[in-house]
């Protein structure tokens, strides 16, 4: 990742975990063994796979070679070639080569292909080489051996820092220093139209906020004003934290007070009369930053930076959802003119930075690959270096925070030849910090090749992957914004990669909603480009070996009649199922970022990783009937396990696709009642119907006041009702209102009536000495300390005051109130169960550090 950006990376230990575990038997297959040694050896494996998986094992030779000698051993002595046909940037063929597998990847788009390579096949072509820079040639004591590719790091650091002193030469005097020559961190712009208000006319700041800086009691600001109708900012220091002007209907004129719609900004912005202005500088300090308002000399240095050549190539796709409806259409519309010219400027010194090179001694091939390295510096610099990156209060925020190119207001501009965010010296860091901790010892190759239509020519590899999630992420229209520099750098060394003039998207297997006529076209070339895919797969995959998809794609579909099924899921299944697979095995990795337990982020954190092979030519035709009571009979079992390894709320749907789908294609074909076959659409949507009577029939304990208190919530959630509901219900469970009041659970008075929310209830609670002990209070209890408590901490407190089991049915009950407010929509409240049972294995970690007597501290 400080490569170079790419969108939906799947994290290292988790293709590791899973390449591993893919090639080597289980004990049980070996009879020489009794069921003790099975275990014990099986043990040995999982023991192995923990520290593989640990970061600071990472690069560990010995665990390293001790996994690829059982890997050869699970395979008859050979290690099998690794292939991966989606391999994006180029994790699960790093992965692969880590554990000394031969490793290959493709893809369509030459970002990912780039970024693949300079991953895994550059650094092993120069594997142990020696740096050839003239700064380590006049030091005797770098003569010795330079270990993996330290010795390609080191001269991508003097190559860079080269390009940097050149590049300061060029265009130094565009970036003058700040007050004292203090270093400018960063310039603060803001888009700027005439005030539609025609006695008033003067430039109204677009800035959604002023506020520059907050820390430790102090706010400090920019503040403009109108004077002799002209726009000026100062800098504020009097804690007053100035609000913007800018939201989404519009601006408001800080002279008139005049409306300026957003109808009107877009419109004056099509007709280039929107500019930019200067608000404040931020320069390095004595004491930390320094703020100031702009000097004419720096908005003049800004003013008169004019760059050779710009990419002046029009937007396409999703890079054209917002920036075109204020006139910004091409590459070039995205920076100002100072940024257009630094990143001309480095990308230009990357193709002489070469050529010294090959002065200093380096071979035409070596000299390719550090220029690379270099060019991935200029494009790893765009994010940092456009108008769209605002001021995150002590930072520059980068270009891509999310996977789109949204519309900024006001940004920071930042200096290539600072200390502080986005500097060309930085890039140059990570991009060499990335070289000096990776392993290249194994072979790898990298090439661009389009899935659905040819496949690496390579003798029955082990394939695991991670294609593209349907409509989730529009990887080539994304890359294009970095393709233009990328290109520019160096289409001479890799004419084949960069042909065109953006990436190829045509053939790309998304279901792209800006390159097809409706859905169901985007639908069809989604599903044929998986099958396709799917079969150049079947045409070369290891038959011993399974092939492993990564997978994760959020179900959100309901039909008329509530039942769920997910288009992603469902054209990607079909895809395989077409192709002759079968679903072996599926499990959830955990996968994303957990987020902080009071931001109650209710988002998926898993990827499916779906196991294949190919479907047996003797599968039998089933019908309906058997293929239901099959289902019945199996998914209880499987989402039994997935609960007990506290796999969250919002995961287990996702996940219940796998145990149901290998069920239902283990069979040739499955007929409903007519006679045709089951569709994948309606096998889904079986299967999360079970997986609904398997949540809503728990067979936790508990009393009947938890009883009512879930029905109730299944009905009305947290809102007040009339007090004849609550009497009805009650009386149907054989308890009283009363009782209800009691437990501390309910309230109701005055012909009213409603359910407690968590955050009402008492902070010191014990549950050794509730009279009316409920596991509804024992659930929300535990919310309530994760969300507004002692966090981990305070719910493991609780916990062991509760006993284990009462605990686990807690958690158990967290699943089943989950599962009622995702069939409601009601995100937030489902948030509040995913973060209990997201944060249930620190909980329980923590019970045995709450001391006799800390239990009671609440």
């Amino acid at each position: 990742s400080t490569l170079h950006l790419y969108w939906a990376r799947r994290p290292l230990a988790a293709a590791r975990a899973v390449i591993f575990t893919s090639l080597i038997d289980d004990p049980s297959n070996d009879k020489t063994l009794n069921e003790d040694e099975v275990i014990a050896e099986r043990n040995k494996i999982f023991k192995l796979l923990i520290k593989l998986i640990q970061w600071k094992n990472i690069n560990n030779s010995d665990l390293l070679n001790e996994a690829k000698e059982l890997i050869r051993k699970s395979n008859g002595g050979v290690v099998p070639l690794l292939l991966d046909p989606f391999c994006g940037a180029g994790t699960i063929p790093l992965e692969g080569q880590r554990l000394g597998l031969e490793s290959y990847g493709s893809d369509l788009n030459p970002i990912a292909v780039m970024i693949a390579k300079a991953t895994t096949e550059l650094p092993h072509k120069v594997f142990q080489l020696k740096p050839i820079n003239p700064d380590v040639k006049s030091k005797t004591y770098y003569s010795g051996a330079w270990n993996n590719v330290t010795g390609l790091a080191n001269d991508v650091r003097y190559y860079g820092e080269w390009m940097y002193g050149e590049a300061f030469k060029k265009i130094g005097k565009h970036y003058p220093f700040g007050k004292n020559k203090k270093n400018v961190i960063a310039w603060l712009w803001t888009r700027v139209v005439n005030c539609p208000n025609p006695s008033c006319g003067v430039m109204v700041p677009l800035a959604r906020s002023f506020q520059i800086h907050k820390k430790q009691g102090l706010t400090i600001s920019v503040k403009p004003k109108i004077k002799d109708k002209k726009l000026i900012f100062s800098i504020d220091r009097t804690n007053s934290g100035i609000k913007g002007t800018m939201n989404r209907s519009g601006a408001t004129c800080i002279h008139c007070s005049s409306p300026v719609p957003i109808k009107y900004i877009r419109n004056e912005a099509i007709k280039k009369r929107m500019s930019i202005k200067m608000m404040a500088i931020i320069t390095e300090g004595e004491q930390g930053r320094e703020y100031y308002s702009p000097e004419n000399h720096h908005i003049i240095a800004a003013e008169t930076s004019n760059p050779k050549w710009k990419p002046d190539i029009e937007m396409v796709g999703k890079a054209t959802v917002s920036l075109p409806l204020y006139g910004m259409t091409r590459f070039s519309d995205i920076f100002t003119n100072r940024q257009l010219l630094a990143l001309d400027t480095f990308s230009s010194l990357v193709a002489e930075a070469r050529k010294k090179i090959i002065e200093d001694g380096g071979t035409s091939d070596y000299a390719d690959i550090v220029a690379t390295y270099l060019a991935f510096a200029v494009d790893r610099s765009t994010d940092y270096w456009s108008t769209l990156t605002p001021w995150a209060g002590g930072f520059i925020a980068h270009t891509y925070s999310k996977q789109a190119l949204p519309m900024t207001w006001d940004f920071a501009e930042a200096n290539p030849f600072s200390n502080s965010t986005g500097n060309w010296n930085g890039a140059i860091d990570w991009i060499s910090r990335f070289l000096e901790n990776i392993f290249p010892k194994a072979k790898a190759e990298i090439d661009q090749i389009d899935a659905g239509k040819a496949i690496y020519n390579i003798k029955s590899p082990m394939i695991c992957t991670d294609p593209p999630y349907y409509d989730n992420i529009m990887y080539a229209d994304l890359s294009d914004y970095f393709y233009v520099w990328l290109r520019h750098s160096i289409k001479d060394l890799y004419p084949k990669y960069f042909s065109t003039m953006l990436t190829p998207k045509d053939d790309e297997i998304v279901a792209s909603p800006w390159r097809h006529q409706n859905k169901n076209e985007a639908e069809d070339h989604f599903l044929n480009g998986m099958m396709l895919a799917a079969k150049q797969i079947a045409k070369i995959a290891n038959p011993n070996l399974p092939v492993t998809y990564f997978y994760a794609f959020k179900q959100v579909e309901t039909d008329e009649r509530g039942a769920t099924a997910s288009t992603g899921w469902e054209t990607f299944l079909e895809g395989l199922i077409k192709a002759g697979y079968s679903i072996t095995a599926t499990w959830p990795m955990r996968t994303e970022r957990v987020v902080g337990i009071k931001q109650n982020i209710n988002a998926l954190a898993s990827s499916i990783v779906v196991a294949l092979r190919k479907r047996s030519m003797a599968s039998k035709i089933a019908t309906r009937k058997e293929f239901v009571n099959d289902l019945s009979q199996k998914m209880e079992i499987a989402i039994s396990k997935m609960m007990e390894s506290d796999i969250t709320p919002v995961d287990l749907q996702q996940s219940a696709i796998g145990p149901g789908m290998s069920i239902f294609t283990k069979y040739a074909k499955v007929l409903e009642v007519d006679g045709s076959a089951m569709s994948v659409r309606t096998a889904l949507q079986i299967i999360n119907l079970e997986l609904d009577r398997i949540q809503e029939n728990s067979d936790i304990e508990m009393e009947s006041d938890t009883r009512f208190c879930i029905q109730w919530f299944d009905s009305f959630g947290y809102k007040e009702q009339a007090y004849g509901e609550a009497e009805t219900l009650a009386k149907a469970k054989d308890i009283s209102v009363q009782g209800l009041i009691d437990s501390g659970v309910f309230i109701a008075d005055t012909g009213k009536a409603m359910l407690k929310h968590w955050s009402e209830l008492p902070t010191d609670w014990d549950p050794r000495t509730d009279k009316r002990l409920t596991l509804w209070e024992c659930t929300h209890h535990m919310v309530k300390e994760l969300v507004d408590g002692e966090g981990q901490l305070g719910a493991a407190k609780l916990a062991k005051l509760m006993g284990p089991q009462k605990a686990d049915e807690a958690k158990e009950l967290a699943y089943q109130l989950y599962h009622i407010c995702d069939k409601r929509s009601w995100a937030k409240h489902a948030g509040d169960y995913n973060t209990l049972v997201s944060n249930w294995a620190d909980i329980k970690s923590q019970i045995p550090n709450v001391s006799e007597g800390q239990e009671t501290l609440f």
